[in-house]
Parts: structure tokens; C-alpha cells; sequence
């Protein structure tokens, strides 16, 4: 299935990577839209390297859901996957405003304001072992 918007799940030290926006008030997982004519991997590829200028080295499909993008308003399909190695620094680009590993208590408290799909994976990963 390709997914409408595909995110990534970079761990490190029992925290996930968010990122935020300039003029966002909320923060989600890297990633984006898939294009035409580009596989979900691909285009999780292509957001990685243009939001965080990394490249990853192991990608596997995790979990999808069907629900609205809380940035766009709009209803659609998309599919996470965990990223256990990357090559670069992590260094967010112009769209991207900062680039944070929180703890699953950071978004589970409500300090930190999050997408729908924060919270949901926040739960799987918390039941599954990774946070």
C-alpha cells in the first residue's frame, strides 16, 4: 500500500525524534508526502535527507493508521517505519525548526504538543519495549 504520508521513528536513549516547524505550535515525526511514481521508502529517503540531511541505513515497516493530518486537515493513510541506523548528523533544514528526542513522558504530559500520530505510536512503542 502506498501511504499518503510516510514517518519516521528514530530512537535513541528510550526518546523519539519529533521535529517542529517555523510556524507550527506542535511537533511530529520526520517525513512527508509520498510522490508520484515513488515507493513509501523513497520517500521517507527523500523527507529524511531534505528535513534532517541523513540517510537511512535500516528501514522496516511498523505500524499505519487511517486519520487526518492535523497540519493539512486532510484524511489519509500513513505508515510509520523504524529507522535503527542512519548515516549523517542530524541537522534540521529551513522548514524545519528544531529537531528534539523526547521521552514518552514529555508527550504523554501534554507539555509537549504533538500530532494524533505521536501519541498513537507513543503507546505501541511503549507496549512493544522501544520507549
Amino acid at each position: 500500500m502506498l501511504f499518503d504520508r510516510v514517518g519516521a521513528i528514530i530512537l535513541k536513549d528510550n526518546k523519539i525524534l519529533l521535529v517542529t516547524g517555523n510556524n507550527s505550535k506542535f511537533y511530529w515525526t520526520p517525513g512527508g508526502k509520498t510522490l508520484e511514481n515513488e515507493t513509501n521508502e523513497e520517500a521517507l529517503q527523500r523527507e529524511l535527507k531534505e528535513e534532517l540531511n541523513i540517510k537511512a541505513s535500516s528501514i522496516k515497516f511498523y505500524y499505519s493508521y487511517k486519520g487526518e493530518n492535523r497540519a493539512t486537515k486532510k484524511k489519509g493513510n500513513f505508515g510509520y517505519y523504524l529507522i535503527k541506523k542512519y548515516i549523517g548528523k542530524i541537522s534540521p533544514d529551513n522548514e524545519i525548526k528544531e529537531a528534539r528526542f523526547l521521552n514518552k513522558y514529555e508527550i504523554k504530559n501534554g507539555k509537549i504538543k504533538t500530532s494524533p500520530g505521536v501519541k498513537i505510536l507513543v503507546n505501541l512503542l511503549e507496549k512493544d519495549g522501544f520507549l
